[in-house]
């Protein structure tokens, strides 16, 4: 039966499956019909949903894997270093459209790569540092949706740039949804981005 069956058939069979429910298949089930299977169940997922730490996984293996998810639209990806943050960069494929990043908190060179390499990027969450910066914002020009975090790392006499009190951003954003966590009194840079 395996052999009557094309493989846009089954395609869509395993994309037509309910996403949670007894009746879908892991990628172990699937991996114990054939390679074949397994190979066509990660072609057919447009989303992904896993935990890394670098002492388990490195940029390679991280690339390899990614590289099987040619469909990948949305990714929520618990990450604890900056290099495994680079592979995402480097391997998704670039129709990606909804990115969640759970981490303690994104650096800024990574957070611009993302930006290169996925353009069309309709929704973000990540987790930032204070002092409040926005002006990577205008490195998404489609971003609708937009979930923050912001993590304080600085010590209890924290050093507030100056730069970062005169945060204007020279563009309109496309932002429809805003979620802001963790800002507290006294943050200052949150007036150019309401502006935009």
């Amino acid at each position: 039966m395996d052999r009557i069956l094309c493989d846009e058939l089954l395609e869509e069979v395993l994309r037509r499956l309910p996403p949670r429910s007894t009746f879908s298949p892991s990628t172990a089930d699937v991996s114990l019909v054939s390679k074949r299977w397994l190979r066509l169940y990660r072609s057919s997922r447009s989303t992904l949903s896993f935990r890394l730490s670098p002492d388990n996984c490195t940029p390679q293996s991280l690339s390899s894997f990614l590289s099987h998810f040619p469909r990948l639209s949305r990714l929520l990806i618990t990450i604890f270093s900056d290099h495994l943050l680079s592979s995402v960069a480097s391997s998704c494929p670039p129709e990606l459209t909804h990115l969640c990043l759970r981490r303690m908190p994104v650096a800024l060179s990574p957070l611009l790569s993302l930006s290169t390499s996925y353009p069309h990027l309709t929704s973000l969450s990540i987790s930032l540092s204070t002092p409040l910066s926005f002006h990577w914002l205008l490195s998404f020009p489609c971003l609708q949706q937009l979930d923050l975090v912001f993590v304080r790392l600085a010590s209890k006499f924290e050093h507030v740039d100056a730069a970062s009190k005169g945060n204007n951003l020279d563009g309109e954003l496309k932002l429809e949804t805003l979620s802001l966590t963790g800002i507290r009194c006294g943050d200052c840079g949150l007036d150019g981005l309401w502006k935009s």
